[in-house]
């Protein structure tokens, strides 16, 4: 904040100090080459580099625009450090030599660590008495841990996706249609990733947990809308579908926009942090577009394809104000009778509130 405060940065405080810290040759007076009759000569003696903190404090990064200087004790804390920075290391109270082993940015860390586990079982057969190999710590641990994550997220969707569908529209053809479209959207989404040159790791899991949420919206209104309107007009499931996605193109493709311009600004994040959010938000923008993109192909091929036109009798004729207290569309206790239930009631609760005013 200091250093932002007077508009310098961490590389301008490194060059003043390698400036004016630096090591001064002093010479000596009267040496080679010698003047006649000369008999003396004298070393020169001078400071030598700086000792103290505040010798330190002293240093001048930078000058205002008045000509006032602006010193390394104004925008930093000048301390002494320690003497020695070795260190050694122990594990579980013994001595230990520690190796760090780190992956490289196009690495694997699941296939990294099983190759290193292979070789340090090779090695463990030669050591001598009394030594072992350990691995007190291993990143890969927490890419699988956030993998079987992802796997439990999405069988959760999936099951929780065609039991409400299920449940809702009283028929399996209607649960099936988006339970097929999850997992094709998020072949997508990783198939994307692939070709970006992204690979599985904790922040692109991370962003692919969020969109499984994400992923059947379209997919849900869509087999919604192609249902009610093929039991309100009666028509077959080929001409419904093709209505409904008439009707609702526009919509689904304006979520997108929506859901993607939220997501974009995060990729133009600086440094590191932009590094990790470039991740997230390249992963989310590909799961949001492959579910649009899915909702507007798969999904009404599905629908077109799977649905079955509602028996005659069944037809909910909302037009007329015909339905049955207990059955819509031939389903009983549907969604379409709680929602219609509902509907009533609130509609109802508003007229007496009104017209209590």
């Amino acid at each position: 904040m200091k250093l932002r405060e007077y508009n310098l940065a961490a590389a301008d405080v490194t060059q003043a100090i390698a400036a004016q810290n630096a090591t001064v040759t002093a010479g000596t007076l009267g040496d080679v080459p010698f003047v006649t009759g000369q008999q003396l000569t004298a070393s020169v003696t001078v400071r030598g580099q700086l000792i103290s903190p505040a010798e330190f404090g002293e240093i001048v990064p930078k000058a205002r625009t008045d000509g006032s200087p602006v010193r390394l004790k104004d925008v930093a804390r000048v301390e002494l450090g320690r003497d020695s920075y070795a260190s050694f290391s122990r594990l579980n109270g013994k001595p230990a030599a520690t190796i760090d082993i780190r992956l490289s940015p196009q690495g694997n860390a699941m296939e990294t660590s099983g190759a290193i586990r292979a070789k340090f079982a090779e090695y463990s057969r030669n050591l001598s008495p009394g030594m072992a190999v350990e691995i007190p710590f291993d990143s890969a641990k927490f890419v699988h841990v956030a993998l079987h994550e992802v796997v439990l997220t999405l069988f959760e969707a999936v099951l929780l996706v065609f039991l409400v569908m299920w449940l809702f529209l009283c028929d399996l053809s209607y649960a099936l249609v988006p339970t097929v479209v999850i997992p094709v959207a998020l072949t997508g989404a990783l198939l994307a990733l692939y070709v970006l040159g992204m690979s599985i790791n904790v922040f692109t899991m991370f962003a692919l947990v969020l969109a499984i949420g994400t992923l059947v919206d379209d997919t849900i209104v869509v087999v919604e809308n192609v249902d009610r309107v093929m039991r309100e007009e009666g028509l077959s499931p080929r001409a419904t579908t093709r209505g409904v996605m008439q009707q609702m193109g526009d919509a689904i493709v304006g979520i997108t926009a929506m859901l993607t311009a939220v997501f974009v600004p995060m990729a133009f994040f600086p440094g590191s942090v932009g590094g990790i959010y470039w991740q997230f938000t390249v992963a989310m923008i590909a799961s949001v577009l492959v579910s649009a993109f899915t909702a507007l192909s798969l999904t009404p091929a599905l629908c077109a394809n799977l649905l079955k036109a509602p028996p005659q009798s069944a037809l909910w004729h909302g037009a007329h104000g015909s339905h049955s207290s207990h059955t819509a569309g031939g389903r009983p206790f549907g969604f379409t009778v709680a929602f219609d239930w509902t509907s009533r009631g609130y509609r109802g609760l508003v007229a007496r509130v009104l017209s209590r005013t």
